[in-house]
């Protein structure tokens, strides 16, 4: 069991950390919220679905989730650049 504990508490680190770094080598940014289901970029510390690798999103635009995305496209789509943060509904005329 201690093993186990062990292990969970050194990958939420890991997820942890890399959700530090909010810039991939090409210049793209973490954008929450707009990955598909099966589509995200690694893993998440947070939410409902802790996972620590790519592909494993179990919903469509989790808040949770992120994938690499240019920061403008990633505004366009209505995504975050930070975690766990809800859309903003459009307001009806």
């Amino acid at each position: 069991m201690k093993k186990e504990i062990l292990l969970s508490m050194a990958l939420i680190g890991l997820t942890t950390g890399a959700q530090a770094m909010h810039h991939d080598s090409k210049g793209k940014v973490k954008c929450y919220g707009v990955a598909k289901k099966g589509q995200n970029s690694c893993g998440t510390s947070t939410g409902p679905h802790l996972h620590g690798c790519d592909g494993q999103a179990k919903t469509d635009n989790s808040i949770h989730e992120w994938k690499y995305e240019k920061k403008e496209d990633c505004m366009k789509m209505g995504g975050n650049l930070k975690p766990g943060v809800e859309k903003k509904k459009e307001k009806k005329s």
